[in-house]
């Protein structure tokens, strides 16, 4: 299947022209994940939006009140973790670094959605939770083609925004079954 195709399959792509969905498919190709491997990790700079094909996607975030400050929560941190090595502590901290699950993106669901608005950094670490396939979208060239074209400015924020106020709504109910 065509990248076009696969753009065609996401709603969150609904309202977006054919024009603007084939310039968005150049900007884009498949990729496999392999599970418990990370996509991106917190605190990394946003260039690439993904869309969910198949598998699924865990989204965790670093516990601030987890004994490390919050500005450490980096690509650094994030490989020692895969590496299984132990995490160095901020001078005068002790206890230890936790992160806790934030979500889970499946198919047909758009992931990375930071990269689409300022400052276009990670918010999560993602990390395939089993082998997946995804479609990998250049955010940059993404965003460029947006200052050229408002429209798709317009219908990529909306789309964003929605998908936000969804996983707020997730997140909230999680939440709320994990208090009872």
């Amino acid at each position: 299947m065509s990248e076009l195709e696969l753009l065609l399959r996401c709603p969150f792509f609904d309202a977006l022209t054919q024009r603007q969905l084939q310039s968005l498919a150049a900007l884009a190709d498949e990729v496999h994940q392999p599970a418990d491997k990370a996509l991106f990790y917190e605190g990394q700079p946003a260039d690439t939006i993904w869309l969910v094909l198949g598998g699924r996607v865990g989204l965790r975030h670093a516990a601030e009140g987890a004994g490390v400050a919050h500005t450490r929560t980096t690509e650094a941190i994030y490989h020692l973790i895969e590496e299984g090595a132990p995490i160095p502590m901020l001078e005068g901290q002790s206890e230890a670094f936790a992160e806790i699950s934030v979500g889970e993106i499946g198919p047909g669901e758009i992931l990375g959605i930071s990269a689409l608005i300022p400052p276009y950094q990670r918010t999560a670490t993602a990390r395939a939770l089993v082998s997946s396939r995804l479609l990998r979208l250049d955010a940059v060239a993404l965003r460029e083609a947006c200052a050229q074209d408002y429209s798709l400015e317009r219908a990529l924020l909306r789309a964003t925004a929605q998908a936000a106020l969804q996983r707020l709504h997730v997140t909230r109910q999680q939440l709320i079954f994990e208090r009872h």
